[in-house]
């Protein structure tokens, strides 16, 4: 759950925000090693 203003400080200064699930168990480790299943959202084409 991010705020507006956490969203707004990502955007100005961008930083990249990667949604994924918690349900699945170890699903933070694997996003972080570049596997699992996640979304990143980024400023590219804005």
């Amino acid at each position: 759950v991010m705020d507006p203003s956490a969203v707004s400080l990502m955007r100005d200064n961008n930083i990249p925000i990667v949604v994924f699930s918690l349900k699945e168990e170890g699903s933070l480790l694997k996003v972080l090693h570049g596997k699992g299943t996640s979304t990143t959202i980024n400023n590219h084409g804005a």
